[in-house]
């Protein structure tokens, strides 16, 4: 993680992506105002909604600047949803 560097959502990162990942509706809704209508209702997820436990939210909150724990509880959610994914594209 030492090399990731975060940057702006770009009209040429969009036009390369195939799926982008979002933490939750607003974002997802932001983004997708930014993309072509045909593409927009496939591109964009919200990764909260892959989450194979059953979810009071879609949405997956920030952890910065919280205790350890609750950084703790964000990641084992994000890796659960990552699991569903790489399950879904992994072939058959």
């Amino acid at each position: 993680m030492s090399r990731h560097v975060s940057v702006q959502l770009a009209p040429e990162l969009l036009e390369w992506a195939e799926l982008i990942l979002v933490m939750d509706g607003s974002q997802a809704r932001r983004v997708g105002h930014r993309l072509a209508a045909p593409r927009r209702a496939t591109l964009v997820e919200v990764l909260g909604d892959f989450d194979p436990a059953p979810i009071g939210k879609r949405l997956i909150p920030d952890p910065f600047g919280r205790e350890p724990e609750f950084f703790d509880e964000v990641y084992a959610r994000l890796e659960a949803c990552c699991g569903t994914l790489r399950r879904a594209f992994r072939p058959a």
